[in-house]
């Protein structure tokens, strides 16, 4: 009896494993693995780009305001207080 039984999850299990075979999963594993890698990919160059636009775009803003700045102050050396009025 023990050895029919033996016989049959085996028969059972080989079917199971015969279903699929071995280099069909693997090929379905790394087609979704090249899937996978490459909608990654695609994200992480979206990533990359906006950063560098919030990067450009924020030098911008400073550089706009840096030159706001400046316009409003009179330069150091025209004005009659300077210290190279001074000496």
């Amino acid at each position: 009896m023990r050895a029919i039984t033996h016989g049959f999850v085996l028969r059972t299990l080989l079917g199971f494993l015969c279903r699929k075979s071995v280099p069909e999963t693997w090929a379905e594993f790394s087609n979704n693995n090249i899937k996978r890698s490459q909608a990654e990919r695609a994200n992480s160059k979206a990533v990359r780009v906006e950063i560098a636009d919030t990067i450009n775009r924020c030098a911008n803003e400073m550089w706009n305001q840096w030159n706001k700045v400046g316009s409003l102050w009179p330069h150091p050396s025209s004005h009659p207080d300077s210290p190279v009025y001074t000496l």
